[in-house]
């Protein structure tokens, strides 16, 4: 009996290991391929069937950032994102606070969180029009400033929301016990109420930088040339005249690399305020 089920057990982990196995490959053999790719020399993408090129070449790279241009994209980028994600974090969070503590019916915080869902998911491009339009008239068209006010409308909603659950679960409690021992509004939010509340606070960040970073229509509407993001300039090695696979690789290898460093140091905090928001 006890032989046959250590068997089982075996089996059941070995196939198991095996799916885990799978599901990676799945996962990182695109990130492989790119940075692969991005080192191949440029003979040989059409001649060399093989993933594995004959040789290496940092040729790309040194295209990418020739005249400053990758770091110029790549400025914009963290600038943008960095931007984003402070003002995101910080109206949102007090935002969230002051729903899940306000003294309005139920139904009324349930319509406001409702509107703000909705504003975090409806279609992006129905606003381009209308915010192209109010830029322009005042001059902010290819502006960091631009992106970043396009970027708060998508961000703001979704921390509020995210943050709004998070503070739901914080016992009410503690911060009655404070305030009999003297402590105020400010008091009790900033010692209290926001670090219990520092695994959602991680969450949406990571979240709002994931999404900062990576956002392509929005920044492409609003930017020529002096604000381009690096999502925006991928896409322009995509011409009339053909595709530049070695500079698009190369600069998809710049976006991504810093999201996957930015995800590794947050990750237990990520993994914390999932957990925390699946209990509460």
């Amino acid at each position: 009996m006890n032989l046959n089920f250590r068997l089982l057990l075996r089996k059941t982990n070995l196939i198991r290991n095996l799916a885990i196995c799978i599901v990676l490959l799945v996962i990182l053999f695109p990130f492989f391929f790119l940075i692969i790719t991005s080192l191949r020399p440029p003979g040989e993408f059409l001649a060399n069937p093989n993933i594995l090129p004959n040789h290496f070449t940092l040729e790309h790279f040194r295209q990418v950032f020739s005249g400053g241009r990758g770091f110029t994209y790549l400025r914009n980028s963290l600038v943008i994102t960095s931007s984003v994600t402070l003002i995101s974090i910080t109206f949102g969070t007090m935002a969230g606070y002051a729903l899940a503590r306000s003294h309005f019916s139920p139904r009324l915080v349930m319509s406001i969180i409702f509107i703000f869902i909705f504003i975090r998911f409806y279609p992006r491009i129905s606003i381009i029009v209308p915010w192209f339009l109010i830029l322009n008239h005042f001059h902010m068209l290819d502006t960091v400033a631009a992106v970043v006010i396009l970027h708060l409308g998508l961000t703001v909603p979704f921390v509020v929301w995210l943050m709004y659950t998070f503070f739901r679960g914080v016992p009410i409690e503690l911060e009655e016990s404070a305030s009999i021992d003297g402590a105020g509004f400010v008091r009790k939010f900033r010692s209290i109420v926001l670090p219990l509340a520092m695994p959602g606070v991680a969450t949406a960040s990571i979240f709002t930088s994931f999404l900062s970073w990576n956002e392509f229509l929005l920044a492409s509407s609003v930017t020529r040339e002096a604000a381009k993001t690096l999502p925006v300039a991928i896409a322009g090695f995509v011409t009339d005249k053909g595709t530049n696979w070695g500079a698009m690789m190369a600069m998809s290898a710049l976006l991504v690399i810093p999201m996957i460093i930015f995800a590794l140091v947050l990750q237990k905090y990520l993994i914390r305020g999932m957990m925390l928001g699946a209990v509460k």
